[in-house]
């Protein structure tokens, strides 16, 4: 069974480029019909923003330029360079949610900004079993913290002021990176950001600590 999922995972790897071309052409489409892709904001969780990323490349080889691609999946890209995953200049503004890195999501900052909820731990809070038992989140047990990332957006679209994010080259604790509000992750998010933002998150929904 884990040889045929991971069989299933490497042909969607393939096939993300596939699904770029298309969205390209559709984006495209909907540019020449006066819906323009500067002003388009693509999300895609996992493989759907490197399809994303795809197409965003694909548009500025054909002259266009999305406004915005958020999100980005790890296994199969991580050994490519910037040509081969989602990366800054793919769309106008790049923004990046990793909260499962090194393991299903990338480690290492690729977009304009990159957000690093709960200092960018590899499990999020409210992940370990005895937390998901508890929480009564046990639906959430597979890949609970990279799901954590299409969750704390679909919630930032509800409270876009809800989770206020620092800018910081490494959060080691607020003696090293004291915390101030420099921006807003998720759907609060936009130019001109830049650089790693971190934030901290409660361990079940609701995740925004900022009341909407």
């Amino acid at each position: 069974m884990f040889l045929f999922k991971k069989i299933r995972y490497i042909s969607a790897v393939h096939n993300t480029r596939y699904m770029g071309q298309q969205l390209a052409s559709f984006v495209q489409f909907l540019d020449a019909a006066g819906a323009r892709a500067a002003s388009l904001h693509v999300v895609g969780f996992s493989l759907g923003a490197e399809a994303a990323g795809f197409g965003g490349k694909e548009l500025k080889r054909r002259g266009l330029l999305l406004g915005r691609i958020t999100d980005p999946a790890y296994p199969g890209y991580s050994l490519t360079g910037s040509d081969g995953h989602l990366a800054k200049g793919d769309a106008a503004f790049v923004d990046v949610l990793h909260t499962n890195p090194g393991i299903l999501g990338f480690p290492q900052p690729i977009g304009d900004v990159d957000f690093y909820p709960n200092a960018g731990q590899w499990v999020q809070p409210g992940c370990w079993i005895d937390q998901l038992i508890r929480n009564r989140e046990l639906g959430f047990v597979n890949g609970c913290s990279h799901n954590r990332a299409w969750r704390l957006y679909a919630e930032s679209i509800r409270n876009p002021r809800g989770f206020p994010a620092t800018l910081c080259r490494k959060w080691k604790g607020s003696r090293l990176c004291n915390f101030q509000v420099d921006g807003y992750m998720g759907f609060g998010a936009g130019p001109p950001l830049s650089g790693k933002m971190y934030l901290e998150t409660n361990q079940r929904s609701p995740f925004a600590r900022n009341g909407p």
